[in-house]
């Protein structure tokens, strides 16, 4: 298992809930099944005997496989494509952060007075009122995490004017300052520093793009406990 450390040229967005019908508010926890999508899409690019209307025998589409044995076991993909599914990809995420628990509780005046816990009745700096957060925390503080909206729309191309129903803004992360990283096990030497990576929606628009900027085996984690009971929390 290696750990693929990255960073982001450009804003990028994944979607979640809607804020409201016209507002889309980007993820903060990218799931590896959207970087399993985006590396697939970038195989069937270089695929010469890619056809986005063919299904796979199974009725996919855009599905990576070896669609013929003889063509394709000359072409440098080969292994690649025969090995794409069983390649298991972790989350995205900023890299030495945990996800912030239901049971952390933060200060309300003051962020930076650092994480309480469901015990707390109030802050202890400033004895002042908690409040429930979700995010990313590092370092025993909440992980700022830069936004960007942008508001988009369609024109129609009888009236000129703005179609209607398609004026809706997009709040994308931006936070080149922030390394991220997520899990990864397929054929070795698969990643190069500087590879470009394109994750998530709108990548056609300059959205999404991520530099690789270091490789490293992921350590096994050792975990003990000298009581009878023993606490986990999922990461995925």
């Amino acid at each position: 298992m290696m750990l693929v450390s990255v960073i982001c040229k450009t804003p990028f967005f994944v979607g979640k809930k809607r804020l409201r019908d016209n507002v889309l508010l980007s993820r903060e926890d990218i799931p590896g099944s959207i970087i399993r999508a985006s590396l697939a899409k970038k195989i069937l690019r270089n695929c010469p005997l890619y056809r986005p209307q063919d299904m796979d025998p199974h009725g996919r589409h855009n599905w990576v496989y070896v669609r013929d044995v003889e063509t394709c076991s000359s072409c440098n993909q080969y292994q690649v494509c025969n090995s794409f599914s069983d390649w298991k990809i972790g989350f995205l995420q900023p890299k030495g952060a945990m996800p912030v628990t239901p049971e952390d509780r933060i200060c309300k005046m003051n962020k930076q007075h650092g994480f309480h816990s469901a015990q707390d009745p109030h802050c202890r700096e400033c004895a002042g009122r908690l409040e429930n957060i979700t995010g990313w925390k590092k370092d025993g503080q909440l992980l700022k995490i830069n936004k960007m909206r942008t508001t988009r729309t369609a024109i129609d191309r009888f009236t000129r004017t703005a179609r209607d129903g398609t004026l809706h803004t997009i709040e994308a992360i931006y936070s080149p300052d922030i390394t991220w990283e997520f899990e990864w096990e397929g054929i070795p030497d698969y990643f190069q520093i500087g590879d470009l990576i394109e994750i998530g929606k709108y990548t056609s628009s300059g959205y999404g793009e991520f530099i690789v900027t270091d490789l490293r085996p992921k350590e096994q984690q050792q975990y003990s406990s000298d009581s009878s009971s023993v606490k986990l929390f999922l990461t995925s």
